[in-house]
C-alpha cells in the first residue's frame, strides 16, 4: 500500500484510522461501497422465499460465504433454547445443522442476500469489513463475534469501531461467547432496530475520480 501510494492521485479507505503509515493528504474516507440491492430486499418476498412463519421473528446467523463452524454450532445451541417465537435463517457454508424443524432454514450459501436481510430481527455474524458496512447501512441489531485469527485482529476493530456509533450492535470475543445468556440479549437487541441514513460510499468515490479523470 505505501509503495502504490507513490503512484496515487488520492486514496479511498474505508474507516478512519486505517493504514496511519500513508502520506497525509492523499487519503481519504469513503466508507466500502456496497450492492445497492442489498438495501431494498422486501420482507414480503422474503417471507415466501425462504418459507418463513411472519408471526416469529427471525434470527440470521451468518459466518461467511465459507460458513464458520464455531457459528453454526452457536445456532445449533441456541435452536431449541429460542423455538417459542423465534425462526432462524443460517448460512453453513460447508458445515450442516443437525435439524429437521420447521422453523429452521439452513443454506450452504444464502444467495438472495436482501432478502435473509431483509426478513431479519437480529443478525449474529463475523465482523468482515463488507459485512459490517452492509449491517451499518442496514441498522439492524446484531450480534457480533469477530473471527480471533484475523490479521491484525482486524475484525474485532471492525466491530468496536461500528459499536460505537450504534446502540444495537453488540461485540463479544469468541471465547467469551455464553450461550445461555445470547436469547436474552437477542430477544433485548431485535426491540432496537434502527433507520440509518449515511453517505453513499460508490458515490462519493464516483465523484472525487471525477475530479481527476473527466477535467476538461
Amino acid at each position: 500500500m505505501r509503495l502504490l501510494s507513490r503512484f496515487s492521485k488520492e486514496i479511498f479507505l474505508p474507516f478512519p484510522g486505517d493504514f496511519p503509515s500513508l502520506p497525509h493528504g492523499k487519503w481519504s474516507v469513503t466508507g466500502i461501497p456496497i450492492r445497492e440491492d442489498i438495501l431494498s430486499g422486501d420482507p414480503e418476498e422474503a417471507i415466501e422465499y425462504f418459507s418463513l412463519n411472519p408471526r416469529r421473528k427471525t434470527l440470521l446467523v451468518l459466518g461467511g460465504s465459507r460458513g464458520a463452524r464455531f457459528l453454526v454450532k452457536l445456532a445449533d445451541s441456541l435452536i431449541e433454547e429460542m423455538s417459542e417465537g423465534w425462526q432462524f435463517i443460517v448460512q453453513t457454508g460447508s458445515f450442516e445443522l443437525n435439524r429437521n424443524l420447521k422453523w429452521v432454514h439452513s443454506f450452504p450459501f444464502i444467495k438472495r442476500m436482501s432478502l435473509a436481510y431483509s426478513a431479519s430481527d437480529v443478525i449474529i455474524s463475523r465482523a468482515g469489513a463488507l459485512t459490517s458496512a452492509e449491517i451499518e447501512q442496514l441498522g439492524i441489531p446484531a450480534i457480533l463475534i469477530p473471527y480471533p485469527y484475523a490479521y491484525k485482529d482486524h475484525q474485532f476493530w471492525n466491530a468496536k469501531r461500528l459499536a460505537k456509533t450504534r446502540d444495537n450492535i453488540e461485540v463479544i470475543r469468541e471465547e467469551e461467547v455464553n450461550p445461555a445468556k445470547l436469547p436474552e440479549l437477542i430477544k433485548n437487541l431485535s426491540k432496537k432496530k434502527s433507520k440509518v441514513k449515511s453517505e453513499d460510499a460508490t458515490e462519493k468515490i464516483i465523484e472525487r475520480m471525477k475530479e481527476y479523470v473527466w477535467k476538461d
